[in-house]
């Protein structure tokens, strides 16, 4: 085997060749792509806004490539849950002491947070967990995977926090929502009891106080259905809170 060979045969070769293929899918819905963005395989922005809010959606991608692997996940009950939130408006002690009580009060007029309408629900999956066993693979590398998402959401925090305290155009009416996926070629099964095993292409894991869609595809990550619902429209350009950074 030529080293062109054992390149092409590696899992190193297949996550890069996913990530490219990630970032073609997530530009042709015209979200605003970096590849290799924010010590992420993959780093992606898109933009909506309705009136004075604006809505930003961040999706990092960890692409997982083990030859033939499978992961096996708990299946448990499911509900819509929310991408996890960047807002200086945010009942938090330690942001309140940043932005100042007035920016508080100016978040929430008559007790209602301004950006209620732009917190939307993430796609659907087709299931839920929040135990998993690795059948075929090493699990170290599901479990590395994980922990750079998490590591990768708090330094975008971070970024996200500097940017607020440098900008004067962040207002109460910008909102930033966080989406983890990790996108990978492993067989993906749900177990329910002995009787119920079940393929899946999508599950979304609970792991902590976060969850993180595992994926065979971003496909069914688009969340223009849920804006369009609540009459927002889609800013063409990305655009935002560090837009540039992912161009």
């Amino acid at each position: 085997m030529t080293i062109r060979d054992e390149i092409l045969a590696s899992d190193g070769a297949r996550e890069l060749i996913a990530a490219r293929e990630v970032t073609a899918t997530l530009r042709g819905r015209g979200w605003v792509v970096r590849e290799g963005g924010g010590g992420m395989d993959v780093a992606a922005i898109a933009t909506w806004s309705r009136g004075k809010l604006t809505a930003r959606v961040h999706l990092l991608v960890r692409c997982l490539s083990t030859a033939g692997g499978a992961l096996l996940f708990s299946e448990q009950q499911g509900s819509p849950v929310r991408p996890e939130i960047f807002w200086i408006g945010e009942d938090d002690p330690r942001l309140r002491r940043v932005v100042g009580s007035e920016i508080h009060r100016a978040a929430y007029p008559k007790e209602r947070a301004v950006v209620m309408p732009a917190l939307v629900d993430a796609p659907r999956v087709q299931s839920h967990a929040a135990n998993f066993r690795v059948v075929r693979g090493e699990v170290a590398a599901f479990r590395g995977a994980l922990a750079e998402l998490d590591a990768a959401t708090d330094r975008l925090r971070d970024e996200l926090l500097q940017g607020a305290m440098e900008d004067d155009a962040v207002t109460v009416h910008d909102v930033d929502l966080i989406h983890r996926a990790i996108v990978t070629d492993a067989s993906l099964w749900t177990i329910a009891d002995a009787n119920r095993v079940e393929q899946r292409s999508a599950v979304r894991l609970t792991h902590g106080e976060r969850w993180t869609d595992v994926v065979q595809s971003v496909d069914a990550i688009d969340y223009a259905a849920a804006f369009r619902r609540r009459r927002f429209t889609k800013n063409p350009c990305g655009g935002g809170l560090l837009a540039h950074r992912a161009g």
